[in-house]
Order: C-alpha cells, then structure tokens, then sequence
C-alpha cells in the first residue's frame, strides 16, 4: 500500500520550485494540434519539416526536455541529478538501491504531465522500484504530482495501461514539437481539464491492478492536498 509520510510528501511536492519547466520559457512554444500529430505520423522526418515550415513552427531543440530524478530511500529524499533529452543512464539509478528495502522514486516531467508514461513503468519494472512518482507544474503557481505502487507487479499495470494507450493521447489536444538532428519528438502539453481527464484514465485502467496517490501543491500559498485515488 503507498503510504507516504506527511513531511515527505511536503518535501517532495517542495521539489516543485526547481524542477524544470517549459512553462518558464519566454517565448511562443511550437504547439501542434492533434490532428496534426496523427497525420505527421509514418511520414519522413524531411516532409515533416517541410510542413512545419510552411507552417511557421520552428522545433524546440531536445535539451529542453529535462527532468529532475530523485529517490526515496530510509525516508530520506535524494536528488540523483537533472538529465536532458530523456536520456537517463541507469547506472546511475542502480546505485541508489544499496541498501534500500523499498525505493520510491520521483522524476519531474517538464510539460505539465504529472502521470508516467509507460515507458517510465517499464523503467521501474527493470530497474526494481517499488513505486513511481511524477511531479510536474500543471500551471503558474500550480503543481502535480502522481504515485503508482503495483498491487503485484508491474507487468500487470504495463499491460493495462498498453491496451489504452490510443485512448490515453488522444486526450491532449496540443502537442510541443522537440527535435535533435534527425530525431523529432511530438510531447504532450495539455490543459488542467485533460489532465484530470488523463488521471481518471489511468485509475479506471490501473484500477484493480495498482494504488495510486494524487497530491495538488498550491506554490503561492504553499498548502497541498493529497489523497489515494484507487
């Protein structure tokens, strides 16, 4: 069962100050709607960019795509390092186990996307973690946070929440367009309503399969909110 000390829980919604978020950009982020998504995808990197232009929509460069790791270890909350471009070595990650029972772990997404993706429960699952959190600034002033604890394992979670996926992106209706050389990336960047949307996805599909913890961080007045969605 997730069960999440009160002070923790403060101390890891308190990472929202620093984590970082293409919501602190000073300037028009390149946002495509979905449709535009779906029709990019099969096509060749070069046609893409062709329309994009003529679309007046420059790509962001993937360094911008950085996240904070952190585990949970003895209750003590431990700042791994910030990694861009999605790439995370796990060498670095197999390190922090030593010596840990149960290791929670809390990554930060920089679009406002407090939910892990599959490809973030797979990590877990190979990696070991117990539970997987994931924090994000869902709006000025405003943060997110997420855990998901399976009730066996992973795979069974994985497996549910593949079934879905489809239905899961066509939530968003806007999406951040990242690109490093011949790589393109099309990331989620959703509005408060879809997140919650998202969110009651995720529980209705992991449902019977996982526990799963939502906590809301007002960063002005600095008060949270937290309770167990399933």
């Amino acid at each position: 069962m997730v069960v999440i000390k009160e002070d923790i829980m403060a101390a890891m919604l308190s990472t929202a100050y620093t984590i970082p978020s293409l919501l602190d950009l000073h300037k028009k982020l390149p946002l495509l709607d979905l449709s535009y998504v779906e029709k990019f995808t099969g096509m060749y990197v070069d046609e893409v960019h062709s329309i994009l232009k003529e679309m007046n929509i420059k790509p962001l460069p993937m360094r911008y795509l950085k996240e904070d790791i952190y585990t949970l270890c003895s209750d003590i909350l431990i700042h791994i390092g910030r990694f861009s471009g999605g790439l995370i070595p796990s060498e670095i990650l197999l390190s922090q186990e030593r010596g840990c029972k149960k290791i929670l772990m809390l990554h930060s997404h920089p679009v406002p996307l407090p939910l892990p993706t599959i490809e973030d429960l797979i990590s877990s699952s190979q990696l070991g973690y117990s539970i997987e959190c994931v924090i994000s600034r869902t709006d000025y002033g405003f943060a997110e946070m997420l855990c998901i604890e399976p009730r066996n394992s992973w795979n069974d979670v994985i497996k549910n929440m593949e079934s879905h996926i489809m239905e899961f992106y066509s939530i968003f209706k806007k999406y951040v367009v990242l690109e490093e050389k011949q790589d393109m990336l099309f990331v989620p960047f959703p509005n408060r309503y879809e997140i919650k949307s998202a969110i009651d996805l995720i529980n209705s599909i992991v449902d019977s399969k996982a526990e799963i913890i939502y906590a809301g961080f007002n960063m002005i007045d600095k008060t949270y909110i937290s309770y167990t969605l399933s």
